[in-house]
């Protein structure tokens, strides 16, 4: 039932490396994954339950690809405040560092274009360069 394809499938390096945050008393830094005691709990309650009091409805929406027009509107405001004139059209809020790569490698990056990483690096930057490449290669042949 499954795809050919699908025989193949090697577990990635970031899911292997994943394994060892879940060993008691291990703080792995191989997947980006903060000591669990770091995590401000009470600060992310408080200000989960503030939103949800006010913007529930849009809360667990899917947003636009440049993020929410209202911070980066204050992020302009911020930036004309320490003498930096960067209009809020020219900001792009991403969820994460990985939807960064992601935007600037489709951007920026030419088939064959080679790119230095420090060694180690951020895994899933690694994954995402080579799921571009492999998404680039996939059309050439379609």
């Amino acid at each position: 039932m499954l795809s050919k394809k699908s025989a193949g499938i090697k577990s990635s390096a970031v899911r292997e490396s994943l394994k060892f945050s879940k060993i008691p008393g291990v703080i792995s830094l191989a997947g980006g994954i903060p000591a669990t005691d770091l995590i401000d709990v009470e600060g992310i309650d408080t200000i989960l339950r503030d939103i949800l009091s006010r913007e529930h409805r849009n809360l667990f929406q899917y947003s636009v690809t440049e993020g929410e027009e209202h911070l980066r509107e204050q992020l302009s405001r911020w930036n004309r405040a320490h003498n930096l004139d960067i209009d809020a059209k020219s900001i792009i809020i991403t969820n994460g560092s990985q939807q960064a790569i992601d935007l600037l490698s489709r951007i920026f990056l030419e088939k064959g274009d080679k790119v230095f990483v420090e060694r180690p690096t951020y895994l899933a930057a690694c994954a995402a360069a080579f799921w571009l490449y492999r998404c680039q290669r996939s059309r050439a042949r379609i």
